[in-house]
């Protein structure tokens, strides 16, 4: 899964909406409570480190010897978990038996919500994906993703009361309440998906927990996921497409607990004079720095001719992204001066997050990461010169990275199966 369970995960803000917390091992009363407790952190401890021995188990977990006996057996006997025997065992005599999840006694679905279409992905309980499907070019509801979910449960013969949740990726603004769908910069308001799309899903699969994230979490959490290096957090991530988003990664000095927290920079201000934004205000860091308007303003300033399109995940875009970094590495002047500006603009709403958060680390994917080297070193030769971080202690290190978004829905699945097997 890419962490330990002893690193905790908080997640901050109001852009993971869970609209039905269901444990599926679940109890009622006050006693039963602290023993569905128990019976999760023991589940948790065998999904971090399995296959692992009933000894091994013993010895990293809190609880008496005789209640660890009693709740595996418990597990064991809800297909939960199984147990099988140690291919290699150095000991004489009997060999040592392993305990492991039972990957095919739950299921995940995640939803990742586009511009005329969407991604369903299955997982199973050890986060191995079943299967997938693209839809595309269709406005959709909950019971059309409620149909393609069933269809794809079908198609991997797994049956439906198996699946424990569904995590639904959207581009844009959720209230934290209701799980209303505020807006979005990829959808146009009367392109907008249900916007109680939750409750929706909720009503249809009874069963399972059903939430939302928001991109802006989904960066900061597979960034946080491919993180090795504790010493680089706080770090912000930051995606520039069609859409704006970022997320940051804070931990405690100790390193044992990890918060993520979705930034909603496309919205913070970078030029008071600036275009009037779809959120009222004006000036918006999206109004100036997503990459179909860096396009026109290429197109004007430099004569690109580019081709773009305002569209989410539009190939054409991807196309004339790779255009501008020919003509950046070729050295063309009135393309440099133009990224100059842009970067300047970017640093505008991004020195608000260093400052205010302490950021060591910068890392900014999405389709401005294919101009490679060269807008990363003008980025930084402009934050160095125009800007000052409060914190001068350790410089800001920037990096671009390569958005996967096969590991943003791997992150979605991995969200909701913590929030499911979640220790009180």
């Amino acid at each position: 899964m890419g962490y330990g369970r002893s690193q905790r995960i908080i997640f901050v803000g109001e852009t993971m909406i869970q609209i039905r917390n269901t444990h599926p091992i679940g109890y009622s009363t006050s006693q039963q409570e602290i023993r569905r407790s128990n019976m999760i952190l023991l589940f948790n401890l065998i999904r971090d480190h399995m296959p692992i021995s009933r000894t091994e188990l013993t010895r990293i977990c809190p609880l008496a010897a005789s209640t660890i006996s009693y709740l595996v057996d418990d597990l064991l006997g809800k297909g939960w978990i199984t147990e099988s025997e140690s291919v290699h065992s150095s000991a004489r005599g009997r060999k040592s038996r392993l305990l492991s999840i039972n990957d095919q006694i739950g299921y995940i679905a995640t939803v990742e919500l586009l511009d005329h279409g969407y991604i369903c992905t299955i997982y199973n309980l050890c986060l191995k994906k079943t299967c997938s499907t693209r839809v595309r070019n269709t406005t959709f509801d909950a019971f059309t993703i409620a149909g393609t979910i069933n269809s794809l449960l079908k198609s991997a013969r797994v049956s439906a009361n198996r699946l424990l949740g569904i995590n639904m990726i959207f581009p844009g603004v959720v209230d934290s309440v209701s799980g209303f769908l505020v807006s979005s910069p990829v959808f146009p308001d009367n392109e907008m998906p249900d916007r109680f799309l939750c409750l929706q899903l909720q009503k249809i699969f009874p069963n399972a927990e059903v939430m939302i994230v928001t991109n802006g979490m989904i960066i900061a959490f597979e960034q946080f996921m491919l993180c090795s290096d504790r010493s680089t957090l706080p770090l912000f991530s930051l995606n520039i497409d069609e859409a704006i988003f970022g997320g940051v990664v804070m931990s405690t000095p100790d390193n044992d607990m990890n918060c993520c927290i979705p930034i909603e920079i496309g919205h913070f201000t970078v030029d008071c004079h600036g275009s009037l934004c779809r959120c009222g205000n004006r000036g918006c860091m999206e109004t100036v720095c997503k990459t179909p308007v860096l396009f026109q303003t290429l197109n004007r300033k430099a004569g690109l001719d580019l081709t773009y399109s305002n569209r989410f995940g539009s190939d054409c875009n991807v196309t004339s992204m790779l255009r501008v970094a020919e003509e950046l590495n070729a050295g063309n002047d009135r393309v440099i001066e133009v990224l100059r500006d842009y970067t300047a603009y970017v640093c505008y709403a991004l020195i608000s997050v260093i400052n205010g958060f302490g950021i060591k680390s910068v890392h900014i994917g999405g389709d401005i990461a294919l101009l490679g080297n060269g807008f990363l070193d003008i980025l930084e030769d402009v934050f160095r010169t125009r800007f000052h971080a409060l914190n001068t202690s350790y410089p800001v290190r920037f990096e671009l990275y390569n958005t996967d978004y096969e590991q943003a829905r791997l992150a979605a699945a991995t969200i909701c199966l913590d929030k499911i097997f979640k220790e009180k």
